[in-house]
C-alpha cells in the first residue's frame, strides 16, 4: 500500500524556519505518484512532462517550462490549467478531481510558474490521429532511438520489459500481440491504437495518445519495424 499524500499537505500551508515553501513542496508533488492520491497509481506529472527546455525526450505531455501562462491545454480542449490538470489525474494517474482551493493543487502551480512564464508560453498543439491505419515500416535504427526516447521510461526493454515502471507498463509487444490475438487483429494494428489514442479507446490501460507532433506517422513506423511487427 502506498503511503498516502497527507503527511505533506501541512507543509505547504506551514510557516517558520526550516518549513518547505509551497514551491518546493510542488517540486516535489511533481515527481511523486501519490500526488493522484491513489494507492494504485504509479505514474507522476514528471512521467508525460519535462520540465526542461533542452530535454529531448518524446513525452506524451507538453513539455511544462511557460505553461502556467498558456492560453490553453490539450490543443485548445482545455481552457484553466486546473482542468487540465484534472484530465491528467482522472484518466491517467486514477485519482479523483482536484479542488481550485487545495494545497497540492496551489503547490503544484507555485513550482511549475517558478519555472518562468515566458519561454514557451505559447499554446502547444495537440493534433490527435483520428483513424489509425496500418503504417510503412520505417528504419529499424530509428525505431530503436524512438523506443528508448518515447517507450522505455515506462516499459523498460522490449519483449522482456526488464526496467519498466511498474507492473502496469504491459511488456510490448508481447501483450499487445496476446490482446491481438483475442479480438483477431493484427498486432501493429493494437499497437498503432494504444499509440495514438491511449486509454480513450479503453485498450491502452491509463497510456495518454501520442499527437502527432510528438511522434509522427514515420517515427511510429520505425518503432513498429525495431518491435519486428
Amino acid at each position: 500500500m502506498r503511503r498516502p499524500l497527507a503527511w505533506c499537505l501541512p507543509l505547504v500551508l506551514g510557516a517558520g524556519c526550516g518549513v518547505p515553501s509551497a514551491r518546493e513542496v510542488g517540486e516535489q508533488l511533481f515527481t511523486d505518484p501519490r500526488f493522484s492520491l491513489s494507492e494504485t497509481n504509479a505514474f507522476a506529472c514528471a512521467t508525460c512532462h519535462a520540465v526542461d527546455a533542452e530535454d529531448t525526450r518524446m513525452l506524451t505531455g507538453a513539455n511544462l517550462v511557460g505553461a502556467t501562462a498558456r492560453p490553453s491545454y490539450w490543443g485548445g480542449f482545455e481552457t484553466t490549467m486546473l482542468d487540465a490538470s484534472n484530465v491528467c489525474l482522472t484518466r491517467f494517474m486514477r485519482g479523483g478531481l482536484l479542488a481550485a482551493d487545495e494545497p497540492r493543487g496551489r503547490a503544484l502551480y507555485e513550482y511549475l510558474r517558478s519555472l518562468g512564464t515566458e519561454q514557451g508560453k505559447d499554446a502547444v498543439p495537440f493534433t490527435v490521429v483520428e483513424n489509425t491505419t496500418s503504417l510503412e515500416r520505417g528504419d529499424a535504427a530509428r525505431g530503436a532511438e524512438v523506443w528508448q526516447r518515447a517507450c522505455a521510461g515506462c516499459h523498460g526493454e522490449p519483449h522482456t520489459g526488464e526496467g519498466r515502471l511498474d507492473d502496469s507498463a504491459v511488456s510490448v509487444p508481447e501483450a499487445s500481440a496476446a490482446f491481438a490475438a483475442s479480438l483477431g487483429f493484427t498486432t501493429d494494428a493494437v499497437v498503432i491504437e494504444k499509440v495514438r489514442h491511449g486509454v480513450f479507446f479503453n485498450i491502452g490501460g491509463t497510456m495518454p495518445p501520442s499527437s502527432l507532433e510528438v511522434l509522427t506517422d514515420e517515427d511510429l513506423g520505425a518503432l513498429l519495424a525495431y518491435l519486428e511487427i
